[in-house]
């Protein structure tokens, strides 16, 4: 009953995890994937390509707990308890290093000692991931493991063990993931005591016979502030001389992944692991329970949540409305020198729009492979920049121009991290006067909207680029108009459309 009961009680906290969640404040959007529990950036135990934002740093600590009956023999009552706590830190695109420690405790009745802990156990990894499109990424990691030994808090060195893996993600919609890990671990756990150890001490110690080959594969969707997930993973021993295919460890993983403040940076997790092989496999041979319970928390000191940026900018501008009220100085223009950089590369950034506030029906094109644009002579004072490129976030910055001939600035701009998206709106309207509910068709997007009965109006988010719209109404011609959305973009489309004859 106790290989039944206990994963259907995970289950049931599982629903009472998300059903609490539901009453939180929904935070700005995230990504469905996140903390690992020794840290990277996962679905939980499978690690996703993509790393953490460039000068992430990320704490977080988990739990997991499981007590079965008959468990390594029969008549035996088996109870562990492992905790963790992990960090990680990007200093560059891509490049993501992760580093914590656990601390195992197992208790079994049927054998002497009954208990048994190991203290430390930390471990250390690096890896790169590199996104090669909007939906795909790949990336190749690298994770040790210093057991601690005989003397529990000294690390074994023969013991130490190591895993290579490769990890390929799948990301076809900004709310879901689909990652796949592929790797070997050199496990030399069984190096890590000289002297003979029971069974029980060999499973509270972790210890493997054999290495081995590594088959991960997990998928998240997130529905606004919850993400569950779900995991399938298999060890397979290499070089036993009568291993089974049922003795190698293989698990289930079923979990979510929450964000209960509004200030995404707090996040948690609960789930449970359920052992589809390997859960009673032969004394020597590697040995997973049938269920594992798990409950994660931490936070992610990443960049600053989208509704406070825009709060800062809206301050700003109210800033520069009250000082553009002040009576004007003499006339004295000045031309703006501006150079638009990447921020992670320092590459310059050509063909990046700029408009100024106080002209901004003008539109300035960063220069050929240099990233320069000189403005028109304008006012000395504040005035509000925007950029706007293909493939970076829109930026916008407040400066001060001089009263000097040519006032010298350098924007940097940050890449886009996903898909980018724009809107598209106006109104459709007969000619002559009335409104129209017609329907707004995008054939390469497959998407259509019909305008509404009362205004006429319509609402599109698009991603970046370019495409056909169709506007349409039985008894009128159809119009195509030809649209371009940049990141950020608003885009205004009014259409007349006119009675066939």
């Amino acid at each position: 009953m106790d290989r039944i009961f206990r994963p259907l009680m995970g289950f049931v906290l599982l629903g009472v995890f998300l059903g609490a969640t539901a009453w939180a404040e929904q935070p700005e959007r995230v990504e469905p994937d996140g903390y690992g529990p020794t840290g990277q950036r996962s679905v939980w135990r499978v690690w996703t390509a993509d790393t953490y934002k460039p000068w992430t740093f990320v704490v977080g600590s988990s739990l997991e707990y499981f007590t079965l009956s008959d468990f390594l023999t029969d008549g035996d009552e088996n109870h562990r308890m492992i905790g963790r706590v992990s960090m990680a830190f990007v200093p560059i695109t891509g490049l993501e290093f992760a580093a914590g420690m656990a601390l195992t405790t197992n208790r079994n009745t049927a054998f002497d000692p009954q208990h048994t802990q190991s203290v430390g156990d930390p471990h250390l990894s690096v890896r790169y991931g590199y996104k090669l499109a909007d939906w795909f990424s790949m990336g190749v990691g690298l994770q040790s493991v210093f057991p601690s030994g005989d003397g529990s808090m000294e690390l074994s060195d023969e013991g130490i063990s190591t895993r290579i893996l490769t990890t390929f993600d799948l990301r076809p919609l900004p709310e879901a993931v689909v990652a796949l890990n592929v790797g070997y671990h050199f496990d030399n756990s069984r190096f890590i005591f000289d002297h003979p150890i029971n069974e029980a001490q060999q499973f509270g110690a972790g210890i493997n016979p054999h290495d081995q080959v590594l088959v991960q594969l997990g998928f998240a969707y997130r529905f606004a502030w919850v993400a569950p997930f779900l995991e399938f993973g298999m060890a397979v021993g290499i070089g036993a001389d009568e291993l089974s295919f049922g003795d190698n460890p293989g698990w289930i993983t079923l979990g979510a992944r929450a964000w209960p403040l509004k200030k995404h940076g707090l996040f948690c997790v609960l789930g449970t692991d359920i052992g589809v092989m390997g859960t009673s496999a032969p004394a020597g041979a590697a040995r997973i329970p049938a269920y594992n319970l798990f409950a994660g928390i931490g936070y992610d000191f990443g960049v600053l949540p989208e509704s406070e940026a825009r709060v800062e900018i809206r301050t700003v501008e109210k800033i520069v409305e009250k000082r553009v009220e002040v009576p004007a100085a003499p006339k004295i223009l000045s031309r703006v020198v501006g150079l638009v950089l990447d921020a992670n590369t320092g590459r310059p950034v050509s063909g990046a729009q700029v408009s100024i506030s106080g002209n901004e029906a003008t539109l300035y094109m960063t220069e050929g492979q240099k990233g320069q644009f000189t403005s028109c002579p304008g006012e000395p004072g504040p005035h509000k920049v925007q950029v706007r490129a293909e493939g970076y976030q829109t930026t916008t910055e407040v400066v001060m121009v001089s009263k000097k001939p040519e006032s010298p600035l350098t924007i940097r701009m940050q890449p886009a991290t996903g898909p980018t998206y724009g809107t598209l709106k106006g109104t459709v309207r007969a000619a002559g006067g009335g409104v129209l509910p017609a329907l707004i068709s995008i054939p390469t997007r497959k998407m259509k909207v019909k305008a509404k009965k009362k205004d006429g109006s319509f609402k599109l988010k698009l991603q970046t680029g370019k495409f056909d719209v169709l506007i349409y109404r039985r008894g009128y011609v159809t119009q195509r108009r030809k649209v371009k959305i940049s990141a950020g973009d608003v885009v205004i489309l009014n259409v007349e459309l006119y009675p066939k004859k």
